[in-house]
């Protein structure tokens, strides 16, 4: 109908010239009102544009131009020349009038639809109606809102917001029954697995909690699915966007001549469009810093494999390891200070040497006599380990000298009772340890063999003296690679340390004794007390699998430990080189007990067989009967099944009926991840435990370092989940050590040594600080 408009209007014009024996100097093909204050209402300081059919004279004056409003209203208008020649703007100098921009504009009637009148300063007047400009906003950014909860967690969940940014104001269109953005009728997400919420709780469209009419907000429902660290690149170079990695973005499902109607102008119009995708971002003032500290080793220079123990609130001691370059073993313990008052002061401190280079050994942090971490009496306990060549039985200590005032390392006179490198540990008592399994060297030929023991140490001190007061030696299970968790006493009082996966003896095929043939019994011998030279407790590794065999150790009697826990036989609770944290507080000794242990990243890949193996001698699963092996036979796992967390719920009334679950991973395609090894593990107070860094298996083709976090939230209901942090390390790291310092109500996040992609030894990235609750 507009151009049938325009068509009568400039017939008139031309009627009007030829009267007068002279064309215009410019023909008017269309006036629209611009609504620059999109109210609908024509007010002082909105404007109509005029499209001519030629481009004005330079030096054309356009103070000559005359131009009123027809049915005439109160108001004066101005005229100016844009930068296109063909283009006039006529601004409303004062008044407001009265618009009505639909129908035909007829006149010298009191009434009706609205027509400019306008003579270009050649005594042609020529009149056209006024339409109104259509305006179809266009979306330009996507940002994601860590709104959830208060104070945010860095994760994308459930009540956070994806700001949707348009270049022109815009509401929601009224009338809407259901503001449920619809994909992909709406919403065009980059990602097929990506996903906005859950058909049970799904997101929805409101106006931006920012107030910024040029801004809507969608919260996330249920389960949301969005990658939101990365970019797509801007050299116009092919960006991969469909891996689990790449970055999440979106578009309006709609184009310029097919808007999408549930948003429109915020003076009305036929709705908003996309021009191309958008990445979803982060906001920049939430954009978590990553930054190279610019510390670095000296003495031995990068190393990898080595241990960190916090100390003393926000000190690090740091042992062993291997050198990044030429993969040898360090001696060195040093002390990392991260926050220097003086730059010029050194971050590392040498304290000691070992007295043998050693990795493969174990660090614990035990509270000392006053039962409380961070004050002048922890020790921090060395065990074991190995030299590539030789695996070690010392016990080394660093203390801080009531004497010098200074910290000191001390190689005590007492070793363990058997040498072992990948064992586990665990602090159990202020000045107590659980040293278990790992690797010893009594074999034949000097063949490596796997111990089937577990140490109990007992340290006493008296100002600058330490001794081992007691130091009790029973047999266990031969595995390393595992993990030991202290957990909270049972409802009678005793002591129990979670002992879980790893690599070593599979007792459904390779029973403890010649004896047993029920391994759903007790295992009897566990716990009996040892000598250390029963030669039956060594276990040839070349005959291991990769285990779960979660084992109860109880403390106060090993013989009672509890050996067989109702565990349901699944790839996705096998492990090995996994890391475990203890969920819960700090017991009466001041040692951190767990109520329930989460256990992440590790690895199925067997040693020996890949995963390619012989399933009942690769993985400890129950044998099947053979009804079983015809029905429902077993397959080798993918390996992915690693990805899963693994939950330990312990139950004092009852530690036999303690519950093993998997936490999924948030990925909606596992298998096309791969796995982590060599990782780092983190508590984040008031977030939940996060991991670091990895490398997928050796056997991945062109394996890269990860990364990526993963945090395991602490506080959802249902026994938490398993997330991915909005955000990327600094730089891919691997085989590294990571702590948390909090100051100026922030999390810094260290990440120390290891392999990383950006040949930097420390890193830091900055966490959001939960809330106060």
């Amino acid at each position: 109908m507009g151009k049938t408009l325009r068509t009568l209007f400039a017939a008139a014009a031309l009627a009007a010239s030829a009267g007068c024996g002279h064309n215009p100097d410019a023909r008017v093909r269309l006036a629209e009102f611009q609504d620059e204050n999109p109210d609908g209402q024509a007010q002082q300081d909105e404007s109509i544009l005029v499209y001519l059919d030629r481009e004005l004279p330079a030096g054309f004056n356009p103070s000559v131009i005359k131009a009123s409003i027809d049915p005439p209203t109160r108001s004066t208008l101005r005229a100016s020349i844009e930068q296109n020649r063909k283009l006039l703007r006529i601004t409303i100098v004062d008044g407001t009038p009265q618009l009505q921009l639909r129908g035909v504009h007829v006149s010298g009637m009191d009434s009706g639809p609205s027509g400019l009148l306008i003579d270009l300063g050649d005594g042609i007047l020529q009149a056209i109606d006024l339409q109104k400009r259509v305006v179809i906003p266009r979306l330009e950014r996507a940002i994601w809102i860590d709104a959830s909860p208060q104070g945010g967690n860095a994760v994308v969940d459930r009540g956070d917001r994806i700001r949707l940014v348009f270049d022109q104001k815009i509401k929601l269109a009224d009338k809407l029954a259901d503001y449920t953005p619809r994909v992909p009728q709406d919403l065009v997400l980059s990602k097929d697995q990506d996903r906005l919420g859950s058909e049970e709780m799904p997101a929805e469209l409101v106006p931006a909690e920012s107030g910024n009419e040029h801004e809507l907000d969608i919260i996330l429902g249920f389960n949301p699915i969005l990658e939101i660290a990365g970019s797509i690149a801007g050299d116009g170079s092919r960006v991969n966007r469909t891996g689990p990695d790449a970055p999440s973005g979106l578009a309006v499902n709609g184009t310029r001549l097919l808007p999408m109607k549930r948003i429109e102008a915020l003076n009305g119009g036929p709705g908003v469009y996309s021009e191309k995708e958008v990445d979803i971002e982060l906001p920049e003032s939430k954009v978590p810093t990553t930054v190279d500290t610019g510390d670095s080793f000296g003495g031995a220079g990068s190393r990898m494999h080595h241990t960190l123990t916090r100390f003393q609130d926000r000190f690090a001691v740091i042992a062993g390891g291997l050198t990044v370059a030429g993969k040898e073993p360090i001696d060195e313990v040093l002390l990392y200070n991260p926050r220097r008052t003086d730059p010029s002061l050194p971050a590392f401190e040498l304290i000691g040497k070992l007295p043998r280079p050693s990795w493969q050994h174990t660090a614990t942090l035990l509270p000392g006599a006053d039962r409380q971490e961070g004050t002048e009496d922890d020790l921090v306990v060395f065990c074991g380990g190995t030299d590539g060549k030789e695996v070690f039985s010392d016990i080394i200590v660093v203390f801080l000298s009531s004497n010098s005032g200074s910290l000191e390392l001390r190689r005590l006179p007492v070793s363990l009772k058997v040498p072992r490198a990948e064992h586990a540990a665990a602090a159990v008592g202020s000045q107590s340890l659980l040293v278990d399994g790992g690797r010893t060297l009594p074999g034949e030929n000097g063949s490596e063999r796997f111990t089937g023991s577990a140490e109990l140490i007992r340290f006493e001190r008296e100002g600058d003296e330490l001794r081992v007061a007691e130091d009790r030696l029973f047999r266990s299970l031969a595995r390393a690679r595992h993990t030991l968790d202290l957990l909270v006493p049972d409802e009678k009082g005793q002591t129990w340390v979670l002992s879980y996966g790893g690599y070593g003896r599979n007792r459904y095929i390779d029973p403890w004794v010649p004896i047993l043939k029920t391994p759903d019994r007790p295992l009897s011998p566990f716990g009996e007390k040892l000598t250390g030279n029963e030669v039956e407790t060594l276990f040839d590794p070349r005959r291991g699998s990769i285990l779960s065999s979660p084992i109860l150790i109880n403390l106060e009697n090993p013989r009672d430990s509890i050996t067989s826990l109702a565990l349901r036989p699944e790839y996705a609770l096998v492990r090995t080189g996994h890391l475990s944290a203890g969920l819960g507080g700090l017991n009466s000794e001041g040692v951190p007990a767990a109520d329930s242990v989460i256990l992440l990243s590790g690895s199925l890949l067997h040693p020996v067989h890949g995963l390619d193996g012989d399933i009942a001698a690769s993985w400890e699963l129950p044998s099947q009967n053979p009804l079983e092996r015809i029905t429902d036979p077993r397959r080798a796992p993918d390996g992915h099944e690693a990805l899963n967390g693994i939950l330990f719920t312990f139950d004092p009334a009852d530690p036999q009926r303690s519950a093993i679950d998997t936490v999924r991973h948030p990925a909606p395609e596992p298998s096309r991840l791969a796995t982590r090894e060599n990782a780092d593990l983190c508590r984040i107070p008031g977030l939940g435990v996060l991991l670091s860094g990895g490398e997928p298996p050796r056997s991945t083709t062109e394996p890269k370092l990860h990364s990526s976090l993963e945090i395991y939230l602490t506080d959802e209901a249902g026994g938490g989940q398993l997330k991915k942090i909005a955000s990327l390390l600094p730089s891919a790291r691997s085989r590294h050590r990571s702590y948390l310092v909090q100051e100026q109500g922030k999390y810094r996040l260290l990440l120390i040594g290891g392999s990383s992609s950006a040949k930097t030894d420390i890193e830091e990235l900055i966490l959001p600080a939960p809330a106060p609750r």
